[in-house]
């Protein structure tokens, strides 16, 4: 399977965060071709392609360079992953986003979620805050799976095929200037596809590990969010009701 990445990388090179990001990627049993979208030009592994250049004069706009790659490489590849410099994806997240888009009905998507980790190791979601939740009466069986719906479609990288893409690409609101809807202009270059793409970003709940992706720095812990247990209980209540 070929897997093209495209990570917005803004200002020196992190190595705190995008080395690390880099390395899961290198480890996986895939052909991943990974690109940087930089502001600037930087030392990169050798292996990584780095793309230099804004797509407007706002720096907040480098999230939406990859938009234009992922169209112009729509048909070179079976995977699409986008992500901000600070997302741990890893080898286990492609397996499961595989497994549950085949058996996702059509237009909707897999979808991930963040988590953080406080200085004990516990859990911590900073996307499940107000006004987001839970969408009601969105819990769906599918096989093993049970899915639903949570109203923040942020979570700082997604994942397409090339179907999704495709269709995507096809309903006119993918490829467009960098812009803000509710979300400000970096997340929304994250959720384009599922505001105005008519995809339909959808989580799997029986399978919730396997949807975590981690926000390294660990930065909203105790500022944003809840914790561990709360969300859990929610989730505990969506599947015991499904």
């Amino acid at each position: 399977m070929k897997v093209l990445v495209a990570i917005a990388n803004y200002g020196p090179y992190r190595f705190g965060y995008l080395d690390r990001v880099l390395h899961a990627y290198r480890q996986m049993p895939y052909r991943v071709n990974v690109v940087v979208h930089s502001d600037r030009p930087k030392r990169v592994p050798a292996w990584v392609e780095l793309l230099v250049g804004l797509p407007t004069t706002d720096p907040h706009s480098l999230p939406f360079a990859h938009k234009t790659l992922f169209a112009e490489r729509a048909r070179d590849f079976d995977l699409f992953v986008y992500s901000e410099d600070d997302i741990l994806i890893e080898e286990r997240h492609v397996t499961s986003f595989l497994d549950l888009a085949g058996v996702l009905p059509w237009p909707e998507v897999p979808g991930f979620f963040r988590y953080e980790r406080s200085p004990d190791c516990a859990l911590w979601y900073a996307d499940a805050h107000p006004p987001y939740s839970w969408v009601p009466k969105s819990v769906r069986r599918h096989g093993e799976y049970v899915f639903a719906s949570y109203s923040n479609l942020h979570s700082g990288c997604y994942a397409l095929t090339r179907a999704h893409l495709a269709a995507a690409i096809s309903s006119g609101g993918y490829r467009v200037p960098p812009h803000r809807t509710w979300y400000e202009m970096r997340e929304s270059a994250a959720t384009d596809p599922y505001t105005q793409c008519g995809l339909v970003k959808r989580l799997c709940i029986s399978h919730w590990r396997d949807v975590l992706v981690h926000h390294l720095p660990n930065n909203y812990v105790g500022v944003v969010g809840v914790g561990e247990r709360a969300l859990h209980d929610q989730i505990d209540s969506l599947l015991a009701g499904e």
